[in-house]
């Protein structure tokens, strides 16, 4: 094991990492909850500052998905008790403005690398990334968080995140939030 970087995508990041962040997601997700080529390939071009990138020894081992999202879009996902990730339209993939209402997607890493720390410093990397945006003034409403593991849920709940909404009988994710500016 050697060290990790992390990074964020940005416009200049190459298509070719949905691949390789599609890999990851078929070692951590159940099918139902990974996303498709064609509509990750789609929310990227819309915005391609929605990664953070957990590098070891050249190759991806893990990511956090997350983008603004319209007010349409917030709105349903507190309302309505169904996942979104395949189903989210690129007009609901926001670029950043004034004022941004916050999905983070997924937080996935290969099995291999769980335990050590990575998506903590994912999280830390994820949080420093609103921090500057909020001083170019772009602030940070809140952030909505899908999730579909007990890690995931400790995870969040580390970052201050409080549960919006159990599970149902048809779906088993649970919905989190954070509340105002970082």
């Amino acid at each position: 094991m050697g060290e990790v970087a992390i990074r964020l995508s940005d416009p200049r990041t190459d298509e070719g990492v949905i691949g390789e962040l599609m890999r990851i997601e078929e070692d951590v997700f159940p099918p139902e909850y990974r996303g498709e080529y064609g509509s990750i390939r789609a929310r990227f071009r819309k915005n391609r500052e929605m990664f953070v990138l957990a590098r070891e020894g050249g190759r991806i081992v893990g990511s956090l998905c997350f983008f603004p999202i319209s007010e349409r879009l917030h709105s349903e996902m507190l309302r309505e008790p169904v996942f979104h990730d395949d189903d989210i339209l690129p007009e609901d993939v926001m670029a950043f403005g004034e004022r941004n209402h916050i999905y983070l997607l997924s937080v996935a890493l290969y099995k291999s690398c769980q335990g050590r720390g990575i998506g903590s410093m994912m999280m830390d990397a994820f949080f420093n990334a609103l921090r500057d945006r909020r001083l170019r003034g772009q602030e940070t409403v809140d952030i909505l968080a899908s999730v579909v593991s007990e890690q995931g849920r400790r995870l969040v709940e580390k970052y201050g995140f409080s549960l919006v909404r159990t599970p149902t009988e048809k779906e088993r994710f649970l919905l989190y939030k954070r509340e105002g500016a970082l």
